[in-house]
């Protein structure tokens, strides 16, 4: 799904094919072949982010209520690129979020969520997501977790 500035983008977009069809102008239509490219690529590697990033959660986390807990999540990257753009969600919040991963690298990050209650919270129904590299689309995809 487009985020604000893909929106925003694919706007521009409409408006370009407006104005080159009012002026006939075909140097437009490259603009616009330009702006697609852009979102062409950005799905093709926000996809490739998903496949090649792994999220690593310990199997138990502890927390006190109301403050964020001490154990950390390893996210790997397992490509020769660097990757990022990368966000974990889960029904309760934002759980992680990652902006650049080196290559074949990885990352230890505590988890950015607390709850205000004492309970068991289950961890599946996480959900993965990544606008890598441009931002203009964001795509999602849940996580296999015990």
């Amino acid at each position: 799904m487009p985020s604000k500035s893909g929106t925003t983008l694919l706007v521009l977009m409409g408006l370009l094919y407006l104005s080159s069809m009012q002026s006939q102008s075909g140097l437009i239509f490259f603009i616009i072949g330009l702006l697609g490219a852009c979102f062409a690529l950005n799905v093709f590697y926000a996809r490739r982010c998903l496949r090649l990033v792994r999220l690593e959660f310990p199997h138990s986390i502890r927390m006190t209520e109301g403050e964020v807990s001490g154990d950390s999540a390893t996210i790997r990257n397992t490509s020769d690129s660097t990757q990022g753009m990368v966000e974990v969600h889960s029904k309760y919040g934002k759980v992680l979020s990652v902006n650049t991963i080196p290559p074949r690298g990885e990352t230890h990050l505590a988890p950015e969520i607390s709850f205000p209650v004492r309970g068991v919270f289950p961890v599946s129904g996480f959900e993965i997501s990544s606008s890598f590299p441009f931002g203009l689309v964001r795509l999602k995809r849940h996580l296999d977790s015990a």
